[in-house]
Formats: C-alpha cells, structure tokens, sequence
C-alpha cells in the first residue's frame, strides 16, 4: 500500500508531534510518503531523522504554487490513500482520482476545508461526533485514537542523570508538564499552583511558543523561578518522564491529550484540567485526578494530595499504564489504520450492481 501523509504546520504542536510517530510506525507497515511544508519545525525532524519527504508552501490565500505541487506528488508516488492533517493540508488538496482521500482532525475544525474529503478521521468519540451533527455521514466518519510510544524497559535507569543535568536536588518532588506555550495550555495556572506548593516541588516544562516570555515572567511574579526548567521542545520526552514524579496538564482547552497518553504510557500519574480530551480519558481517582479549570489553588491541592500518599501515586500510575497499553499502544492503532484504509480502498474500486 502507498500512503501519502500531508501537513502543512510550520511550528510544533501536539498534532506535529503525533504525525512523526505515526510516520514512523507507518513505514515499518506500508509505503510511505510524508508532504510537509517547505522550512517547518517538522521538516527539520524529518531530516534529523533521515526521513526521505517531499515540500510545499502551504502558504496563504495567494499560494497558487502548493496544490500544483501536491499533484505532482500524487502522479508521481500514486497513493492509494492521501491523508491531510488539519485545515491548510487539507484545503490544497487536489482532486486525486484513485487514491482515497482522508481528513484528519484532532480538533472542531471548519468543515469547509474538507470537502474534496472520501472520509474523516477524528482522534477523539466527541471530534467524531461533532462531525456527524455537521452532517457528515455517519459511515464516512471515524474515531481512531492517538497512541503514545513505549518507553525502552530501563529508561527509568536515567532518572539520577537527568535529574542532576536540570539541577534538581535528590530529594525534589519533580512535576512535569509538556506542550505548545500557548494560553489554552494554561501553563500560567500551574506556575501559580507551583507558588503554593512547598519548596521542594520543581517543574519541567518542555514546549515552545508565544507566551514564553510572559511565563517567565509569571514564575518571577510567582516566587518560583529558580523551580521552573523552560526546556524548549525535547524529543523524546523518555529522559524527563525518567525524572519526573507526577505529569500535570493544566490546560484551559485541550481536545485529546496526546501528553496523557504518553504520561499513561510512562507509569506516571496525572492530574489534568476537567478539559473535553482529559475527562473522556481520565477515570477520575482511579487512572489520574481531574480538577476544574482555570483554577491554580485545586490544581496546586490535587497535587498536593498525590504527594501526601505515595500508594495511591503507585496504584494510580499502574492503573494508567495498564489502560495505555491495552487501548493506546501503536500497534493496535496503526492496526486500525491500516484495515480502515484497506477498507476504504475496497469501497472505492469495488464494482457496480449490474
């Protein structure tokens, strides 16, 4: 099977992110093609990692360059399936006949954007249903998780190295936060809960985005600067799950949360904002702990009270990893791809009634 997979994000982000851990699972199962745009945070990973891709603009409205470009990918490489992550892929796509075509959202997105569309893929139940309420029918919709790759068995073996290249003491209780440093990230809100924790609570926080300076600015107005590490975008996030006790998503909207799967993945436990993605994932009190929004004192009490009980941390991060392992884990969901886009090939070469 050829697959094309088409992206069009200039920065990193959690979707970003996923689509290289798809491409890489992808490959070891079919042939693939990545299109990403020309000079982008994803090409770079892609050329770090001696991944073979082609480039486009994806620019704006006056981008006459980029659908011409993708239908030159497409005679040449000949999918059988284009996939288009998010809105600027998907509004170049040419017409392509004989490949599949499938839109990928991981969020409420315009449906404008997906016309030329054979399917859509949603990453979450209420994605897929919020497509379907858009009129979408109902076989051409389809809900396929995200998946969170597993650590090697001994990473944890790290935990004392990292922790002393951060700087953090022995006897730190050490959270861990990762995504876009953006507001609906909410990372304000838990540099204010970091304020009313003890002094031994430690925070590190991996992203990049436009609120950094402002961040930095809240940890200063919040007492906690020297208990804040701003790591920029780490990749992999193994090193840091070594060294981390607890992983906190504080987030303001937060459609999935691919961050709870690899948390989940990881044996760490979680606390999360009551946002859609978190509280359709998390059993409260049995696989993480959820909190109301945008409120830094309940975010800073349910930590708290992780740290007071060490057994319920245990039972809570296995519970996790058990539920990652079983619905999460890349092979079951590239599996799910792969028949989906057989599937769908079925459907479109199979033959008229006579």
């Amino acid at each position: 099977m050829h697959v094309m997979q088409v992206i069009g994000s200039r920065i990193p982000g959690g979707a970003e992110t996923f689509y290289i851990r798809m491409l890489a699972a992808l490959r070891e199962k079919c042939e693939v093609l990545p299109v990403v745009r020309r000079g982008s945070w994803i090409a770079a990973q892609l050329k770090e990692d001696g991944i073979a891709f082609e480039a486009a603009p994806f620019g704006g409205f006056f981008d006459l360059r980029t659908r011409a470009l993708l239908r030159g990918y497409v005679e040449s490489f000949q999918p059988d399936v284009i996939q288009y992550w998010m809105n600027r892929a998907a509004r170049f796509a040419p017409q392509a006949r004989g490949a599949v075509s499938v839109g990928r959202l991981g969020g409420y997105y315009n449906l404008k954007y997906y016309r030329k569309m054979d399917y859509l893929v949603a990453n979450t139940r209420d994605i897929a249903g919020y497509i379907g309420e858009r009129g979408w029918p109902e076989d051409r919709v389809l809900y396929i998780p995200n998946f969170a790759e597993a650590p090697a068995a001994d990473f944890k073996s790290e935990r004392a190295s990292v922790r002393a290249r951060h700087g953090l003491p022995e006897d730190a209780f050490v959270l861990l936060a990762a995504g876009r440093l953006h507001e609906n990230k909410g990372f304000d809100l838990l540099l204010s809960a970091l304020g009313k924790l003890p002094g031994n609570v430690y925070l590190l926080l991996a992203g990049e985005g436009p609120l950094e300076k402002a961040l930095r600015t809240a940890a200063e107005r919040a007492g906690v600067t020297s208990r804040v590490r701003f790591l920029g975008w780490i990749r992999p996030l193994s090193p840091l799950c070594a060294a981390a006790d607890l992983w906190v998503v504080p987030s303001r909207h937060e459609p999935l949360g691919n961050v709870v799967l690899d948390a989940w993945m990881h044996g760490l436990p979680v606390v999360a904002t009551r946002t859609k993605g978190p509280a359709s994932l998390i059993e409260d009190g049995e696989t993480g702990a959820l909190v109301e929004v945008e409120n830094a004192a309940r975010l800073a009490g349910a930590i708290e009270a992780l740290m007071a009980d060490a057994l319920r941390c245990r039972n809570m991060a296995r519970r996790g990893e058990a539920r990652a392992q079983a619905d999460f884990s890349a092979d079951k969901v590239i599996a799910r791809y792969l028949e989906f886009y057989r599937d769908a090939q079925r459907r479109r070469h199979k033959p008229c009634a006579a």
